[in-house]
């Protein structure tokens, strides 16, 4: 396995992105989620996906980034800058944000009473039309079973909202990254257990990088779209979306070069 710092930097960076994003998407915001929001270090980390195995990735399809709306194919943009622009837009609307209107926002996209603008269920996006658990959402819901993960509103909240696909996607990053960290506290002494860290290694990727081709990356783009034209491009959840999408994009990438690694 490969164990070198470039590589738990960039497990580091993808577990906070998919942490953070869980969280913005799966409860009502507090001054702590706000402050977070607002710290420069979100740019810095945002910033670093555009560095991450660019050249061996590529860059060149990657969607832009422009006032917190993901621009995918659109000419003009710097796909290379894609990360530190949706950083930036995610951190300039939180800082021009207060609790209480994000609150607020957050009942009106997320809760209701009103019917949702952009409902974050793949189900819907799957089937186009605002059904829940449909055969999509048993599909996620395998996949969670098949990884040991039990979904936090389960059986009440639909298995496939986005909030829970980034938790799951969170947690078996922290996965990742402690394998990694495992290998660096050997001495190598212990061959099988080498191995067997290599093979849990392997296996942890194969299932992320299944899990985004099959469900996340088929519809994050399409409700960062929608979110982005109900909520404007200037707000925190629009923002949160389009930094979802790329990193499900980016992620993607990665996943593949991890998996080629010797």
């Amino acid at each position: 396995m490969h164990n070198d710092e470039a590589v738990k930097s960039l497990l580091q960076n993808r577990r906070f992105l998919y942490e953070l994003l869980f969280r913005v998407f799966a409860a009502e915001p507090d001054e702590a989620l706000l402050a977070v929001l607002r710290d420069d270090h979100v740019v810095g980390e945002c910033a670093y996906l555009d560095d991450a195995l660019i050249e061996e990735a590529g860059a060149g399809g990657d969607a832009a980034c422009g006032e917190g709306v993901v621009a995918a194919g659109d000419a003009s943009g710097d796909a290379g800058a894609a990360g530190a622009a949706c950083g930036t837009a995610l951190v300039e609307a939180a800082r021009a944000a207060t609790v209480d209107g994000l609150r607020s926002e957050y009942t009106h996209q997320f809760i209701g009473p009103a019917s949702l603008p952009a409902p974050p269920w793949e189900s819907v996006f799957r089937a186009q039309k605002p059904v829940l658990f449909q055969e999509s959402t048993l599909a996620v819901r395998a996949a969670y079973r098949a990884a040991g993960f039990k979904a936090a509103g389960y059986p009440h909240e639909a298995d496939d909202h986005l909030a829970t696909e980034l938790s799951f996607m969170a947690a078996l990053a922290e996965q990742t990254l402690a394998e990694v960290e495992g290998a660096d506290d050997s001495d190598g002494s212990g061959t099988d257990g080498t191995a067997a860290s290599v093979e849990r290694f392997a296996v942890l990727v194969d299932v992320q990088r299944r899990f985004l081709d099959e469900h996340l990356l088929v519809w994050v783009d399409e409700y960062a779209f929608r979110l982005t034209d109900a909520a404007g491009p200037r707000s925190v959840y629009a923002a949160a979306a389009s930094v979802a999408a790329l990193v499900c994009r980016r992620d993607s990438d990665l996943l593949a070069e991890l998996a080629a690694l010797d």
